[in-house]
This record gives C-alpha cells, sequence and structure tokens, in this order.
C-alpha cells in the first residue's frame, strides 16, 4: 500500500496503562469516539489468529487481532463498514507502548461511510518517553509520553491536500486524538462511568429495534400537532415502546400462535405483518398507559399489534391524527385511586400498568398494580409527588434493606439530590407492597430517563 504519514501528536501526562485501557474501550465501543456510530459487533476471530498477511513494523509486534462491523446510527443514509482492527506493543522486553492499527475493508473504487476517515489505514499509538520530561513552569503534570495519529491515504488524494487543518479529513482526526487523550485521562484520574444502561434488557437487541421502530413511526414528527418538540416526544416514545417490548418478550412466556396485525393502517399494517415480534410475550391482561397524555406511546403499541388502552384527563390534538383503532383505545376519564373501580373502563386483571412522566399518578402507579392484580408495571418519574402532595425532601436514605436504586446510584458515583431521593423513595413504597423491582436508566431523549420496573 500507501505510505504511512504521522498526522497529529499530543504530549500524554499519563502512562501507557490508560492508554491501554482506552484502546480496549474503543475497539468494544467504537461509538465513544464520534456519534455517528450506533455501535460495533465483533465478528468471527481470523484463522490462525495473527494471519501471514498482518503488516509489520519495526520495533512492534502483533498481538491480536480482531474483525468488527461498524453499525451506523443512521443506516438510511450510512452504510456498515467491515474492520480489522490490529493491536501491537513494542517488541523489546519492558518497553512500554500499545498501537492500535484500523483497516477498513473496501472493494476496489468505494470510499468509507461519512462516519469513518477516508484513509486506507490508520494508527494511533503511544509512545512512551524514554524518562518522564520535567513539569512546565505553570506547575503542570510531567510528560510520561506522546499520542500520535499516523494514516495511509487513499492513493485518490494524491492530487489533493486532505491533511490541510481545515479539511473534514483533518477535524475527523483531531477529534479521534481528543476523544483518546481526554479517555485516556480519565482513566488515570480513576474515573468511573456514572449510569450503567441496559440491564433489564441486552443494548443490541434494544437498538436494534429501536431503529426499526423509529423508521417505523417518525412519519408522526412531520404532523405533530403540537406545539412542543416533535422529535422529543415521538422518538422518546419510540425508545419506550422498545424497551417495553423487549422486557415482556424477556417475562411472559412467547404466544403459540403470532398475533394478527391491527387492522386499518394501509402500508404501515403490511410492513407491521413481517414483524418478528409477533410471538413475543406480552401482558396477559394487555397495558394500561395511566396518564397517557398525547396517546402515542399508546398508539406504537397498539401498530405493534400489542393490546391495551391509554387514559387521560384531557384529550390532545393528537388523538384526532391516529387511525379510528386507536382513538378507540384512548379514553377520557378522571383516575380516583382508592375508588372502586379507579378508571373507567377498570384495569384488566394481570394487565401491565405504565406511568411515563405521570406526576402526581406516579406513586399510585405500583398501588393500583396491587389492588388490581396487574402482573407488572413501569413509572418513569419526572415531577416528584407522593400520595399527598410534592415530595419536597433533598435526600432520602431507603427503610428496607438492598436497595437496588441506592446500589445502582452509589455504583457509578452518584451522590445525594432530589431525582436520587425520589426514585429511592419509589422503590421503598413498591418494596412495602410487595413488588421486586429493577432499575433502568432508558436510552431515550430525555434528562428523566430512569425507569422502576415492578416485575413480580
Amino acid at each position: 500500500g500507501g505510505a504511512w504519514q504521522p498526522v497529529l501528536s499530543a504530549p500524554a501526562h499519563f502512562a501507557c496503562a490508560s492508554f491501554a485501557a482506552t484502546l480496549t474501550a474503543l475497539l468494544r465501543h467504537p461509538e465513544h469516539s464520534g456519534p455517528l456510530i450506533l455501535r460495533a459487533d465483533t465478528l468471527p476471530p481470523p484463522t490462525p489468529p495473527i494471519p501471514a498477511t498482518t503488516e509489520l513494523f519495526p520495533g512492534w509486534r502483533p498481538v491480536d487481532v480482531t474483525r468488527r462491523i461498524l453499525l451506523p446510527r443512521v443506516p438510511e443514509r450510512d452504510a456498515e463498514l467491515v474492520q480489522t482492527c490490529v493491536r501491537y506493543r513494542p517488541s523489546a522486553p519492558g518497553e512500554e507502548g500499545d498501537m492500535l492499527v484500523l483497516i477498513p475493508e473496501l472493494r476496489e473504487g468505494v470510499r468509507p461511510p461519512y462516519y469513518h476517515p477516508d484513509v486506507d489505514r490508520l494508527a494511533l499509538m503511544y509512545i512512551a518517553h524514554p524518562a518522564p520530561l520535567p513539569a512546565a513552569e505553570d506547575g503542570g503534570p510531567e510528560e510520561l509520553g506522546e499520542l500520535r495519529i499516523e494514516v495511509v491515504l487513499p492513493s485518490s488524494s494524491a492530487s489533493s491536500n486532505p491533511l490541510d487543518p481545515a479539511s473534514r479529513l483533518s477535524r475527523t482526526l483531531l477529534h479521534l486524538l481528543e476523544t483518546a487523550h481526554r479517555h485516556s485521562s480519565g482513566h488515570h484520574a480513576g474515573y468511573k462511568k456514572r449510569v450503567r444502561h441496559d440491564v433489564l434488557v441486552p443494548r443490541e437487541a434494544y437498538q436494534d429495534l429501536y431503529l426499526l421502530l423509529k423508521r417505523r413511526h417518525k412519519h408522526h414528527v412531520s404532523s405533530w400537532p403540537l406545539g412542543t418538540d416533535p422529535r422529543k416526544h415521538v422518538f422518546e416514545d419510540v425508545a419506550i415502546a422498545a424497551f417495553l417490548m423487549l422486557l415482556w418478550k424477556a417475562d411472559y412466556p412467547p404466544l403459540e400462535q403470532a398475533r394478527p396485525p391491527p387492522a386499518g393502517d394501509g402500508a404501515a399494517q403490511a410492513e407491521a405483518e413481517e414483524g418478528a415480534w409477533r410471538t413475543w410475550g406480552r401482558p396477559p391482561g394487555g397495558f394500561v398507559d395511566l396518564g397517557c397524555g398525547n396517546g402515542l406511546l399508546v398508539h406504537i403499541l397498539l401498530q405493534e399489534g400489542y393490546t391495551g388502552y391509554g387514559v387521560d384527563l384531557s384529550a390532545r390534538k393528537t388523538w384526532a391524527t391516529y387511525p379510528a383503532s386507536t382513538q378507540q383505545q384512548l379514553h377520557t376519564t378522571p383516575i380516583t385511586p382508592l375508588s372502586s373501580p379507579p378508571v373507567t373502563p377498570p384495569l384488566p386483571e394481570h394487565a401491565f400498568l405504565i406511568g411515563n412522566h405521570a406526576d402526581e399518578l406516579t406513586p399510585y402507579v405500583p398501588l393500583l398494580a396491587t389492588l388490581c392484580a396487574a402482573s407488572a408495571w413501569l413509572v418513569i418519574p419526572c415531577c416528584p409527588y407522593t400520595f399527598t402532595g410534592r415530595f419536597t425532601a433533598p435526600s432520602y436514605r431507603s427503610k428496607l434493606a438492598g436497595s437496588e436504586v441506592e446500589r445502582r446510584m452509589d455504583e457509578g458515583g452518584e451522590g445525594a439530590g432530589r431525582v436520587r431521593a425520589y426514585l429511592v423513595w419509589m422503590e421503598d413504597v413498591a418494596r412495602r407492597l410487595g413488588w421486586q423491582v429493577g432499575v433502568e436508566a432508558l436510552r431515550m431523549p430525555s434528562t428523566r430517563n430512569w425507569g422502576l420496573v415492578g416485575r413480580r
């Protein structure tokens, strides 16, 4: 191939071990290097583990070769890309250093998708100094090594100047170097990830289903009749629907026979018939969205073949935009939790109750689930309320042993705060009612994304 060219470098005030941890993380999670990448799926390893065609460099030895497929966040725009990743360490015993070479696997005449630098090969490396360089006069840390990026440019770029500092390639490489430097500095400082996602449902299955549902229901963005941000509301409800469908798949037995798709929705119906989730498990009593607001979550779940309905004190403009099959399942009615029944139509036995940003209703969801023999429930709190008014406590410690919320928050270094306090209080309420409670930080476009799930 072409010649390697050094492009960028930066002083490293951290040891090679911190950079090595960063490389390992970037191999597993390339989405950390750019927002246009969804994730990477690992492909079967090569045979032999270090193929004879692996490129060799003086002073370095290949120690690991992996192949992965990069998945774009917007598959309608960007293609997938298979990439070979080769890890190198210094040949000399005791010498510190680490290098990752990324090789996009491209057909002749095809260039990488937009999210990948337009290069034939890219190397990101840490080169340790023989001895630490003294600290600067301003009292900064001593310099232990250097981060460097080198590339092999495609032959098609010979007549241009792709490494001009103003070019997209240079900006992309600078972002990669900054990301590697920042993450390595974080590892050096003992940084711990604050929030752990994907505890109740697997990340890969969730992301794949979310993208599919997003393509199915994104048309609601252009026809949104409310004065609120349509993208936030539509994609937030798509995210919750994907989470619920996978949660139900895990918690309920599969159907012996696929449910028929809903009637009367034209092309969306035909497309929905192909959904693999037609046989997935689902609540035996259907779902009930308490305080359903714009009704979009109810509509999405109905369109994907699930049974249920939503209730709210008043109708929204969005309700009239849904097909008749959805409008029939949206009810305007007050909810009086201690009446019998608390809502009309009555809550079905073994239903799954949903309280998404339900405010005053939030603490009543697990109580109603208990009184009405629901199978499970989900609350995503927003404004914190108790049974009698606003939740105003700045802090709250669980009165019961084994709080999952406190464990998860402590694990991520979350200190005291009203959000944490309210989640712990809500968890205590549900546990006193006899529920086993799961906690999930949902992947959705909202700062209020913590969900509590009463699973049984």
